[in-house]
């Protein structure tokens, strides 16, 4: 355009057409080369003018232009100006590929400053127009884009879209309008953008969206090396996916504004930021975020406004506690406070919780009514904020109700407190559990999570109604109350060890179990060791609540070296016997004989009772009754109360009416034999009737 100035006083005399070049031009970040300017004479104004550029450069920004020609059929020419309406531009640009458009142009020869507009710019199976003005002191430029197709624009757009190479992206840019300014680099903007069906995703597929909308506003402005900008996003349609975190902003669309700075190291700093999703957040967020490299967030507080519970999507609830213990959680209540990252991982956690439930019907676990202060900080924040004895590192949660495992726990206070993997009660708390309840002394645990990981436990049961505790997990119910001391439970290297005796009141006798030892008890196959011995249990309480024939008198037995492997018993020395002594009435049923001869592998006393007159009694005394099983490898090696010519006898009778139940056999399958304990509950062992 330089040199068309060349024609504004062009030589008197018989001329028919002048020519005039240039080899370089540089002004404002724009490098042109071999410049030549053709014209017709000898009436310039009814002449067409032709213009060749052989390369233009135009920063990183715009890339490079080659073989630019111009052709303006109706010049205007007069002095310092020279200008066409509707000039026709060809020009391969190494971004857009070869361009046919029709532009206006205005070169104010005295100040060096072009004025231009172009139309028609075919970009990404999309149009742009541009107008602008371009001079010594810099260039400025507004675009309007309509149907920009994004994954034939993301190559064009070079260095200037912040998404990782292997991502997939598609939608389109539906609508952009564009003020761009600078001096030789770009160095202000202004953009209103409308995005549709916008997909993208990462390679593994963990993060990605599908059909997203949104609107941009943004401004920057680049000062020091580094782009300070503000934007506002608008989504009201789409789905996003982020590892387990799911959203559907058409249920609950996304609001934010943030203003901070972007510098040459793609790190993104959050000086000031709002962020809303449908009802379920409001929060602001400082800090800085890396666009190129790992860690992605280098520093962030989330301050939380507001966290409503009810309104997570159950898709991103299921998501995250998927395969977890509780895998159908439900939560309603609120929470606020403050969240900070540092280098991707959490450094600090301060929360209110207000009127909190969490629930799990599925796991049968609850807790209701909860209120609150959780504070949590990593090992070195953790010992910051003790130097400066600041109060800031103790929790306290309050809840009205639970439930745990189906079993009903009342209101309680608990106070604590965390750092890294680790928790410790500060004072005494007593949880109520059913009609008794658990007074905890010591609770500390320490690298949780870890294969390190240690426990220590000291508490006290009070008395808990057993029938109710029955009741609650779906097992028979009997009389009784559990109680006693948890004394010194400890995990230490994944192993659970209980210092003491734990004892409990059961079927009016008592119950006592030490030597506990549970090793790897988070693993797919834990192992548990333990001595466990009872005495004066009532036998009718026993056999009436699991439907085994009834029996009275008491008893007296022990489960020695009990060994379970994946909770199922593969080792252990037991022994049921009449208690020595016991002067109470010593009565049987008939079913219970025949199912106490089904264990022992007797015969004679179902036989006996079919072929005699004891067929016609109910009940009978017996003097003393007992069996005992040690297994090893699968197999059960039986004795009972005493020894017999033919066996063993499981039943002595004693007076009248009187039956002996003799056991023969001595070695018993175990899984044969569990499956005939299962099946007695169901027997309707009724040999005759009473006269």
């Amino acid at each position: 355009m330089a040199a068309a100035s060349l024609l504004f006083c062009p030589p008197s005399g018989a001329i028919d057409q002048i020519s005039a070049s240039v080899e370089r031009l540089q002004q404002s970040g724009v490098d042109a080369h071999d410049i030549e300017v053709r014209m017709n004479f000898p009436d310039l104004s009814k002449s067409p003018v032709w213009i060749r550029i052989a390369r233009v450069d135009l920063g990183a920004t715009l890339g490079r232009v080659d073989d630019v020609r111009i052709e303006c059929p109706l010049p205007v020419i007069k002095e310092p100006i020279f200008s066409c309406a509707r000039a026709q531009v060809r020009a391969r640009s190494s971004r857009f590929g070869l361009q046919n458009l029709q532009a206006g142009i205005i070169w104010n020869n005295r100040d060096r400053t072009l004025q231009f507009s172009a139309a028609g710019l075919r970009v990404a199976g999309g149009r742009i127009d541009a107008q602008g003005r371009w001079g010594r002191r810099g260039w400025s430029m507004t675009l309007k884009a309509d149907s920009i197709a994004l994954a034939q624009a993301r190559p064009l757009l070079g260095g200037l879209l912040p998404l990782p190479g292997d991502w997939s992206l598609e939608g389109k840019l539906e609508n952009l309008t564009a003020q761009l300014a600078g001096a030789a680099a770009l160095g202000t903007v202004s953009v209103h953008a409308v995005l549709g069906g916008v997909s993208l995703a990462n390679p593994e597929g963990t993060t990605a969206t599908d059909q997203l909308g949104a609107t941009l506003e943004l401004r920057g402005n680049r000062t020091q090396g580094a782009w300070q900008y503000e934007a506002t996003v608008h989504s009201t349609h789409g789905e996003a996916l982020s590892g387990r975190w799911y959203w559907n902003f058409s249920n609950q669309p996304l609001q934010a504004h943030w203003r901070g700075q972007w510098n040459d190291e793609n790190v993104l700093t959050l000086e000031e930021s709002q962020l809303t999703l449908g009802g379920f957040i409001h929060a602001a967020v400082r800090g800085r975020i890396s666009l190129a490299e790992k860690p992605m967030l280098r520093d962030l507080e989330i301050q939380l406004a507001d966290l409503d519970l009810a309104a997570l999507p159950p898709q991103t609830r299921d998501g995250i506690f998927s395969g977890s213990l509780v895998s159908q959680l439900h939560g309603a209540g609120h929470f606020s406070g403050r969240i900070e990252v540092q280098d991707d991982l959490p450094a600090a956690i301060d929360l209110t919780l207000d009127s909190v439930l969490l629930q799990d019907q599925s796991a049968k676990l609850a807790l209701g009514g909860v209120n609150g202060h959780l504070v949590w900080h990593t090992l070195e924040r953790r010992k910051q904020a003790l130097a400066a004895q600041s109060d800031d590192t103790q929790s306290e949660l309050r809840w009205d109700s639970g439930l745990l495992y189906g079993v009903q726990i009342g209101e309680a206070r608990i106070r604590f407190t965390t750092a890294g993997n680790d928790v410790r009660l500060m004072q005494r708390a007593r949880i109520p559990i059913l009609d008794g309840g658990l007074a905890i002394s010591t609770l500390q645990l320490r690298r949780i999570g870890e294969e390190a990981m240690s426990i220590r436990f000291d508490a006290t049961l009070d008395p808990i109604s057993v029938a109710q505790l029955c009741k609650a997990f779906g097992w028979p119910e009997f009389a009784g109350k559990l109680s006693g001391r948890i004394p010194d439970l400890t995990l230490e290297s994944g192993v659970l060890t209980l210092g003491g005796a734990l004892q409990a009141s059961v079927f009016d006798g008592q119950l006592s179990v030490k030597d506990l030892k549970l090793s790897d008890p988070f693993g797919s196959r834990p192992r548990l060791q333990a001595n466990m011995a009872f005495s004066h249990l009532d036998l009718a309480a026993v056999t009436g609540a699991f439907s085994f024939g009834k029996i009275t008198g008491r008893i007296d037995g022990h489960i020695s070296a009990l060994e379970l492997v994946g909770w199922e018993p593969v080792a252990f020395d037991a022994a049921l016997y009449s208690t020595p002594g016991d002067r109470t009435r010593k009565r049987i049923s008939q079913r219970a004989v025949q199912n106490i001869s089904s264990i022992g592998g007797g015969s004679g006393a179902a036989a006996a009772l079919q072929r005699s007159v004891l067929r016609f009694f109910n009940e009978f005394n017996y003097d003393k009754l007992g069996i005992s099983c040690r297994l090893n490898n699968d197999v059960c090696l039986m004795q009972g109360v005493q020894a017999h010519a033919s066996g063993y006898y499981l039943v002595k009778g004693s007076g009248l009416p009187r039956i002996d139940v003799i056991g023969d056999a001595h070695r018993v399958d175990w899984l044969s034999l569990v499956a005939t304990l299962k099946e007695l509950p169901k027997s309707q062992a009724a040999i005759g009737k009473s006269p």
